[in-house]
């Protein structure tokens, strides 16, 4: 059975690169510099148009990614 198979069977919601985008609150295009690093959940199955990644597992990720890219920016910084 294929990885894209088994993660549809499973109780797992997978989400494309566009929707991770969107709870990272990035570009496609930083989101996939952003699932390139290092303890970011890999992916859990590979269809004809990119890679799936778990919901559940990338909004935890999500989170940290946001604060990290909000201190690199100084947002909410004092002075």
């Amino acid at each position: 059975m294929d990885r894209l198979l088994r993660a549809r069977n499973s109780s797992r919601q997978v989400a494309p690169s566009s929707e991770i985008a969107e709870l990272l609150g990035v570009s496609q295009q930083r989101a996939h510099q952003i699932a390139d690093q290092d303890g970011f959940p890999a992916p859990v199955a590979e269809d004809g148009r990119g890679r799936l990644w778990d919901r559940h597992e990338v909004t935890g990720v999500g989170e940290a990614v946001a604060y990290r890219e909000a201190v690199a920016l100084g947002v909410g910084a004092e002075d």
